[in-house]
C-alpha cells in the first residue's frame, strides 16, 4: 500500500478520541473541495481493500468453517434427540 494512501487513511481514521474525522472537516483541513477529497479518500480505501483482500478471504473461510461445524453439531444433536424419542415411544 502506498505511503500517501496510508497517510490519508491515518489522518481520517486514527485520531486521539478514536472517532473518524468527517469528510467535510478533512477537506477543510486540506483546503480542498469536498468532492476532490472524497475522490482521493475512495482511491485510498480501494487500495486498502485490495491490499487486505487475501486476509478477508481467510477470515470468511474461517467463519464458514465454524458455521459449518456448528450446523453439523446441531444436526447430530437433533438426530440423537430423534433417536432417543423413537426409543422411548409407547
Amino acid at each position: 500500500m502506498s505511503e500517501e494512501n496510508r497517510l490519508i487513511l491515518a489522518e481520517k481514521y486514527y485520531t486521539r478520541n478514536q472517532i473518524s474525522i468527517s469528510d467535510l472537516r478533512m477537506a477543510q483541513i486540506k483546503k480542498m473541495k469536498l468532492k476532490d477529497y472524497q475522490k482521493i479518500l475512495r482511491a485510498a480505501q480501494a487500495e486498502f481493500c485490495t491490499h487486505y483482500n487475501p486476509l478477508d478471504k481467510l477470515l470468511i473461510e474461517e467463519y464458514e468453517n465454524k458455521r459449518r461445524q456448528e450446523q453439523e453439531r446441531r444436526i447430530k444433536a437433533f438426530e440423537k434427540w430423534q433417536q432417543n424419542w423413537k426409543n422411548s415411544s409407547y
